[in-house]
Parts: C-alpha cells; sequence; structure tokens
C-alpha cells in the first residue's frame, strides 16, 4: 500500500469542496441539489451493505454507503467531530 493511506476527514473535506464548487459535473453538486436522490442513494447503499454476497462486494458497498453519508452529513453541516463528540458522550 506504501504511504497512501485513506483518511476519513481529506475525503470529507474534498466533499464539502466539492459541495462549495462551481463544478456543474460535479456529482456530488448534483447529489446535493437534489436532496431526495441523495436520500434515496443512502437507502439504496445501506441495503447493498447488507446484502453484499462476499467480503469484497462488502467492501465496495461500504465505501460507496461512507461517500453518500458524508454528503449527506457535510450537506446539513455535520462534521466528522461531531460524530466523534457524540461518540464520547455515548461512551460515558
Amino acid at each position: 500500500m506504501g504511504n497512501n493511506k485513506f483518511d476519513l476527514e481529506a475525503l470529507y473535506e474534498k466533499i464539502k469542496s466539492k459541495i462549495e464548487s462551481k463544478d456543474e459535473n460535479s456529482y456530488t453538486r448534483k447529489l446535493v441539489a437534489d436532496k431526495e436522490v441523495l436520500k434515496r442513494k443512502l437507502i439504496e447503499e445501506a441495503a447493498e451493505v447488507i446484502t453484499a454476497k462476499n467480503k469484497e462486494e462488502l467492501i465496495w458497498e461500504c465505501a460507496d454507503l461512507m461517500y453518500f453519508l458524508l454528503v449527506y452529513m457535510a450537506e446539513a453541516g455535520v462534521t466528522l467531530e461531531d460524530v466523534y463528540k457524540e461518540n464520547l458522550r455515548r461512551d460515558k
């Protein structure tokens, strides 16, 4: 794998920058422009996670679900830090 390490925060920031961009071809911007499409994609991806037939398919679907969830969060102004703090609160 080398030095390429996945960073959820970097993905979140990339999503935020796509939302704020003027790029009319951005899939991320198209998703936030139509919240019903985004909601349907979240439901669809969650279903695909729980119906994955093997580990490789599960990995693929989890990555998709995480992307759509982060888009939904970013559009709503919910940060990863917010989720982190909520998990800390729940752990008490």
